[in-house]
């Protein structure tokens, strides 16, 4: 009798999809490009979306330099909990247009275990 809530030995482990961590960076990329050009006064009171689209590379000036610091301070503590193999995933970054003056509230990694030893936990902290 097979038992369905039973893994099976030989079966391969499940691939990670990364399609949620994909698209929740394009939508916070967005929402911090329009966060940019609405504080360069590029978008107007009641725009459409075309308007919107026309604006949003003025918004790079704010946006390239806020997400190349975001990123990298994700991929260090994605890297330092590979480094002291707690699994991790991938940074899910968080959009939050309109309600924050940045664009976003930054990015969370899940951690489907607990960490083990205090240099890890260290290491992911700072």
């Amino acid at each position: 009798m097979d038992d369905p809530t039973v893994a099976d030995p030989d079966e391969a482990p499940a691939r990670p999809k990364y399609w949620a961590n994909a698209l929740l960076f394009v939508a916070t990329v967005v929402s911090v490009l329009f966060t940019g050009a609405a504080n360069a006064h590029a978008v107007g009171e009641h725009p459409s979306i075309a308007d919107v689209v026309r604006a949003l590379p003025k918004g790079a000036p704010f946006a390239v330099p806020l997400m190349a610091i975001l990123v990298t301070h994700e991929l260090a503590h994605y890297v330092a909990a590979r480094l002291h193999r707690v699994p991790a995933s991938l940074p899910y970054f968080i959009p939050f247009p309109y309600f924050s003056f940045m664009g976003t509230m930054g990015a969370v990694i899940s951690l489907p275990d607990r960490i083990r030893s205090r240099n890890a936990l260290i290491a992911l902290m700072t």
